[in-house]
């Protein structure tokens, strides 16, 4: 299959974001729905945002579902609680962890409102694969610049989304710091 078959498979298989899904190996792609941005983000026409996969056949929603605090969060949840926290008024709580210089959480309201937001805002696809799902979610990565995923090609968005993370784990912690 030709990236420009998997892009479009992807875009030809969105979906309401529903927090449950079917249970396959493979890639995925969240997209945003049409009228809907994400502050200071360039997006694709199509409105790709994320590459992600399935190594085991889990849920690729389960990804973006759960709490968003330090201990579950992921890198993808992180960043769109983090550019849309002016947007929402999300709030953030303080976490136990910061190792990483970006760990934060928001409070129960401000997930739920986090959460109604992606309900409304994004579709997510998925593409059962039979192969190597890291290998094929590297290279479409690279071919597709997906700008939520922070890694494995030059992101020229990166460090805004970081400043965005950075921005919420310092207003976590700065009574600690």
């Amino acid at each position: 299959m030709l990236i420009e078959d998997v892009r479009s498979a992807l875009a030809a298989a969105r979906a309401v974001w529903h927090g449950q899904s079917q249970r396959a190996r493979g890639v995925y792609g969240v997209y945003l729905v049409e009228g809907f941005s994400l502050p200071g983000l360039m997006t694709a026409d199509d409105g790709l945002i994320y590459i992600g996969h399935n190594v085991t056949g889990a849920s690729h929603i389960d990804h973006f579902v759960g709490t968003l605090n330090a201990n579950r969060s992921t890198s993808p949840l992180r960043s769109l609680g983090a550019l849309l926290q002016r947007e929402l008024a999300l709030e953030v709580a303080l976490t136990n962890l910061w190792d990483d210089g970006f760990s934060f959480a928001f409070t129960a309201d401000s997930e739920a409102r986090l959460s109604d937001w992606m309900a409304k805002a994004l579709h997510v696809a998925q593409l059962p694969l039979a192969c190597d799902t890291a290998q094929a979610r590297s290279l479409l990565v690279r071919q597709l610049e997906p700008p939520l995923n922070l890694a494995g090609w030059r992101n020229p968005q990166r460090n805004h989304i970081l400043s965005a993370r950075r921005a919420c784990a310092y207003s976590a912690h700065a009574d600690f710091t």
